[in-house]
């Protein structure tokens, strides 16, 4: 197993690696602040489940005002209590729900469940800015390692061009041979301003990614420090991907929701209590009274429909968690795939380098010979050009393709 980088507090004063990068994109990354919200409204409404099945209470004061003209003809206090003016009373109010299907405890779990699943859709947010960082941090190394290369091939060009100069003084070369090489070293030159446009491009993705303004510079170590392992093995850790079992907990919503569609079945019964610590006339010497409510439902075809309907969400819950575990799969398989192909091109190319080096080396030894001119070495020296940058490109390709099956194989972060 690839045993994760730890955090880093601040930039390395030779620059940022690709762990310094991700946990500042981490602390800057509008979707993982999302995510975080998302699971504090999730914990609020665990608040909010737990609220419908505890009593409820409340302080009521209600004046009542009516017509006075009666009042004359009350001989009573019963009669007066009815007919006077004002009719306040203080009531301590306390409504507890007895049973309700029990709906209010499947609320609770279900509360419990999306908390859940938000946490793992945060890691599964947290997984995918990883890769998008490490796409961002090695087109930034690629880059690099291209614009180096060329500049070695451009001192190499620029040396040549001195000897060629003197050849054609002494009339062993030609002129347009020279101008050939000028025009190559042109070129060179272009190329290298192209990159480095290119460079401050991908400087500045990785500054909307991290945060920070200007971007530092990168740190490029190899990052592939532990064994490849059979892909059953990383196939098989698809299960504990965050996105997997965030759809598995779906399922889990899914299945609470059709037991608590189905508690609108059960008759509900509720109490209502009342303490007056004042009231006026003959309810003065009343201090409490309560209530307790049956609703029986007898015919509801609206739950029925409300229950069939949860089910049929249930099911496509089922569906949803089975391509999402098919989909890990696939691509890590793809992925594994991927990473032994570019590792099996950059052995290749390595060779395919170092072959055209020595070639253009022992070409270059036939010019000042005077058995060949400068345009068959300007031929070699491209190929042997096109052979550094596919080597190169194929190394960065081997990092990434790394990192791409350790983050969707859930191995990190």
């Amino acid at each position: 197993m690839v045993i994760l980088f730890s955090p880093v507090a601040s930039a390395k004063p030779s620059g940022m690696s690709l762990a310094d990068c991700y946990h500042a994109a981490l602390k800057h990354s509008d979707e993982v602040a999302i995510s975080d919200e998302e699971i504090h409204q999730a914990e609020t409404q665990f608040t909010q489940a737990l609220g419908s099945v505890l009593p409820k209470i409340a302080l009521l004061v209600k004046e009542e005002l009516q017509d006075p003209a009666s009042t004359t003809s009350a001989t009573n206090t019963f009669q007066q209590t009815f007919t006077r003016l004002s009719t306040p009373s203080v009531a301590v109010n306390m409504q507890v729900p007895i049973f309700h299907g029990f709906k209010e405890f499947q609320a609770l779990k279900l509360s419990r469940a999306n908390e859940a699943q938000k946490a793992l859709l945060k890691k599964d947010v947290e997984r995918l800015l990883m890769e998008d960082v490490a796409v961002s941090f090695f087109t930034i190394a690629n880059i690099e390692r291209d614009i180096q290369t060329t500049q070695k091939i451009l001192r190499t060009s620029q040396s040549q061009l001195g000897e060629l100069k003197k050849f054609v003084d002494l009339g062993k070369s030609r002129e347009s041979e020279l101008a050939q090489q000028q025009t190559s070293i042109a070129l060179l030159d272009a190329d290298i301003e192209q990159k480095k446009g290119d460079l401050k491009v991908a400087y500045e993705l990785m500054s909307f990614f991290t945060g920070l303004d200007p971007q530092p510079k990168i740190q490029l170590e190899d990052p592939v420090s532990e064994k490849l392992e059979p892909k059953d093995y990383y196939v098989e850790r698809s299960y504990a991907r965050a996105d997997v079992q965030a759809a598995q907990q779906g399922i889990t919503l899914a299945q609470g929701e059709v037991k608590l569609r189905k508690g609108d079945l059960y008759p509900q019964v509720d109490l209502d209590a009342n303490y007056y610590p004042y009231r006026v006339g003959f309810l003065k010497e009343i201090k409490w009274d309560t209530t307790i409510s049956m609703n029986a439902p007898l015919f509801n075809w609206e739950s029925i429909g409300l229950i069939r309907e949860a089910k049929s969400k249930e099911k496509q819950a089922e569906l949803r968690a089975e391509q999402t575990r098919r989909l890990a799969e696939t691509e890590i398989k793809r992925s594994y795939d991927s990473y032994q192909s570019s590792r099996n091109q950059y052995g290749k190319y390595q060779t395919a380098a170092t072959l055209a080096q020595k070639t253009y080396d022992l070409q270059l030894g036939d010019f000042r010979l005077g058995l060949i001119n400068n345009l068959d070495v300007l031929v070699t020296q491209r190929t042997w050009f096109d052979a550094l940058r596919q080597r190169d490109v194929a190394e960065t390709s081997v990092w990434l393709d790394w990192f791409k099956l350790m983050v969707r194989s859930g191995v990190m972060p």
